[in-house]
């Protein structure tokens, strides 16, 4: 529910059109003692384990390393509610997905996914930024999917909460009328807590900018995209990362390590009346790491 959603707007879709790959960061992912490890692909994923034997903090570490430099590809957990399926639901993840879902098609979609399902969030990755994502999770049969081939897996918790998850190093809070909170810094490596206290559903998506980016010069940029007008070349580094789809009430973290320097948070969901991305309607934040 990534850069796909905006081929409505152009001029938006240029921010999520990574700039050419830029060199690994450190691996978190590859760090032993994940409780599920998580491999994307541009057609399948994999996941080591769909069973895991205990509840509460579960741990999914998340990398992508056949996916092209220029893009990143996600991975969403979720519980359809009663009445749908998880069918219906990754169908309509592949539409609000699609590049030709219109404004109206993608608000439309977004209220059936609000209603039909609860996120429990995810991560979004690309070549150069592994991650872990820390998920809570109650005993029960939830759901995986990804982004790209919009494959879907069973998964299954069971057992007590007996695994702790880290200690967050800063924290993300969505809040209501589409706007983030978020620290002026954050810290290059570290342990990101995001809370979604919203209605609405969102995610945090982090963007390397360039060197010389300025939040003057990224909300100059953001308004021209959201009037229909080009603000021209995207000022992106090729770093990108962040989590997925959380519901109203939910909250994950991310373990994570990127270069430092001058970086956008965004959220990308379509509102449920317009079918405008979020961060056109001001949820977005000028957040370096240092």
């Amino acid at each position: 529910m990534h850069k796909r959603i905006l081929a409505a707007l152009p001029a938006a879709a240029l921010l999520l059109a990574a700039a050419p790959g830029a060199a690994s960061a450190a691996d978190p992912a590859a760090a032993p003692g994940a409780d599920v490890t998580v491999s994307l692909t541009a057609k399948a994923f994999h996941l080591s384990t769909t069973k895991v034997t205990h509840s509460g903090a579960v741990s999914f570490a998340v990398s992508t390393p056949t996916v092209p430099a220029d893009e990143t590809v996600g991975f969403l957990v979720f519980k359809p509610k009663k009445g749908y399926t998880s069918k219906q639901i990754a169908g309509w993840i592949r539409v609000v997905s699609g590049d030709g879902t219109t404004p109206a098609q993608a608000a439309a979609t977004t209220r059936k996914l609000h209603a039909g399902a609860t996120f429990y969030g995810g991560a979004d990755v690309g070549k150069a930024t592994p991650l872990t994502a820390w998920l809570t999770l109650t005993p029960g049969t939830y759901y995986a999917i990804d982004e790209a081939s919009f494959s879907v897996r069973t998964l299954t918790i069971s057992g007590a909460a007996t695994h702790t998850a880290p200690k967050s190093t800063a924290t993300a809070t969505m809040v209501d009328g589409e706007r983030f909170r978020l620290p002026s810094t954050l810290p290059k490596s570290g342990t990101l807590l995001v809370k979604n206290t919203s209605d609405d559903l969102h995610f945090l998506f982090l963007e390397g900018l360039k060197k010389g980016s300025t939040k003057a010069k990224l909300a100059a940029f953001l308004k021209l995209a959201a009037a229909g007008k080009n603000p021209g070349p995207p000022p992106l580094t090729g770093i990108a990362f962040g989590t997925d789809v959380l519901s109203p009430g939910q909250s994950q973290l991310l373990t994570y390590s990127a270069p430092a320097g001058p970086y956008g948070g965004f959220c990308w969901v379509p509102d449920e009346t317009t079918g405008m991305p979020h961060a056109l309607m001001g949820m977005w934040a000028f957040s370096p790491l240092k």
